[in-house]
């Protein structure tokens, strides 16, 4: 699904990003399984550059970034000088824009993998990365990169992490991981152990 070059021409890339939400949401909405399958990858994809942009605005506005990073930062984020104040407000809609496409890349395999598979069991956010695939620079040790974990229905937080997949203060000393040792990063209780993907 492309937007015409008159569309991207007269809208910023927030106006883009809002727009392609709104006629993902509607494809998800109106659609069948099959039909979304394709939009999965792509927004995939967004969600990646989503939490690149927070990922940069996070270390600008760090304080102990230094003089000669910040500058690396905002040419890789094509901002000019701007204030903290306005910098927050950018990172406060990237985080909101990113949280909305895992909202919708979540219900859009869902509703995928249900319709292969019924309804006993069905995806969920990974606890640990909360989606995003990747932590602390790598990739999510969780969900492998893959963002979602099959649970059984209805979904049960794990009792351990309650949901955030880390590991506590004593299980990482004791056990030398920071994964919950309970449910091993997922978050969830009862989760399958396959990936979640438009094939499954």
């Amino acid at each position: 699904m492309e937007a015409s070059d008159e569309v991207l021409d007269s809208i910023g890339l927030d106006e883009i990003v809002e727009w392609r939400l709104r006629e993902l949401i509607r494809r998800v909405s109106d659609g069948s399984a099959g039909d979304i399958e394709a939009e999965l990858t792509s927004l995939a994809k967004l969600i990646d550059s989503y939490n690149r942009k927070k990922e940069l605005l996070e270390n600008l506005l760090d304080p102990l970034t230094t003089a000669d990073t910040r500058k690396q930062l905002r040419e890789s984020l094509k901002i000019e000088q701007r204030n903290r104040v306005e910098l927050e407000v950018i990172r406060s809609k990237s985080r909101e824009l990113l949280d909305r496409s895992l909202h919708l890349f979540l219900e859009s395999s869902r509703k995928v993998y249900r319709y292969k598979n019924g309804p006993d069991y069905s995806p969920e956010l990974c606890g640990y990365c909360r989606g995003v695939g990747r932590s602390n620079g790598a990739m999510c040790p969780a969900c492998q990169g893959n963002r979602l974990v099959v649970v059984h229905q209805p979904a049960m937080t794990c009792p351990r992490c309650k949901g955030s997949g880390k590991a506590s203060p004593v299980d990482i000393v004791e056990v030398a991981t920071d994964l919950c040792i309970v449910c091993r990063g997922k978050g969830w209780a009862f989760t399958r152990r396959s990936r979640v993907s438009p094939q499954d």
